[in-house]
């Protein structure tokens, strides 16, 4: 019974320690958040892009004819 807890014990250290070395001492300084809203910013910007790529409408269509000018 007493092996069983240290066993939890031990993995709740150890996965207390990877999070906390993972995230380091400076995870929520306002330069991390500045640089995470900026990321998520232009995954944004470049999910539209992508969608247009997926859907083929990034190319002029095949009706399009560039000899016609308005």
């Amino acid at each position: 019974m007493k092996s069983t807890w240290l066993v939890r014990f031990l993995c709740v250290v150890a996965v207390a320690g990877a999070v906390f070395t993972m995230l380091g001492c400076n995870a929520f300084t306002p330069e991390r958040q500045r640089m995470r809203s900026q990321t998520v910013r232009d995954d944004l910007d470049h999910m539209t892009d992508d969608v247009d790529w997926l859907l083929f409408l990034n190319r002029p269509s095949i009706a399009y004819d560039e000899t016609i000018h308005y």
